[in-house]
């Protein structure tokens, strides 16, 4: 039995009114069905106790003295980043596709999954392979050309190697936070050559 729900599951035990936005992670960034997660102990940051070193038991024999355990933590952070994108439609738009539901609506599908594609490889590449590199669990298969590909095997535990969301997540019950600008309401946008149309953002 796994110690932690992933992603995932986690998503969609507090969040459940938002499965649809989860399915369509899970298509475009499978990552997120097996990644563990855990609440972070506050909205911006994770403190956790770090392992330092650790003498585990063993067999001992009938009557002699017992073996001595011990370990040894630090006290460390990680700071949340956060999951964020602007979507603007232009006033045009909104009022020929029949409301801003509509226009945010049909564009939502293929921005999250760009999105989250764009997390998965943060977490892969400069997550978990930045890590590994740091800490010198690698290995070089000789390679020179630029068509090289990498293997990364990951162990995930608490305090070590683990995915984190917010608590706010679990409070509000949304894993992802649609709010509109401007109070909803079009304002004016001014583009590179100087024009200006008006636009609804989120």
């Amino acid at each position: 039995m796994a110690l932690f729900d992933t992603y995932s599951e986690l998503t969609l035990k507090h969040a459940p009114k938002q499965k649809k936005i989860l399915d369509t992670i899970s298509v475009a960034s499978p990552i997120f069905d097996t990644l563990p997660t855990m609440v972070a102990s506050t909205e911006v940051q994770n403190v956790y106790q770090r392992l330092r070193a650790v003498t585990g038991g063993n067999l001992r024999a009938i009557d002699a003295p017992a073996n001595m355990t011990s370990a040894d933590f630090d006290l460390a952070r990680t700071d949340l980043s956060i999951i964020d994108g602007r979507i603007e439609v232009g006033a045009d738009t909104v009022e020929i596709l029949g409301g801003k539901e509509v226009a945010f609506g049909n564009q939502a599908p293929a921005i999250i999954k760009e999105t989250m594609k764009n997390v998965e490889v943060g977490l892969i590449y400069d997550n978990l392979r930045a890590y590994a590199i740091a800490n010198g669990n690698y290995s070089k298969a000789g390679g020179t050309s630029n068509a090289n590909y990498s293997i990364i095997c990951a162990t995930y535990g608490e305090g070590e190697n683990i995915g984190l969301t917010s608590p706010s997540m679990i409070n509000s019950g949304k894993a992802f936070n649609f709010a509109d600008r401007m109070g909803g309401n079009a304002y004016d946008k001014t583009l590179a050559n100087g024009d200006t149309i008006e636009v609804y953002g989120r």
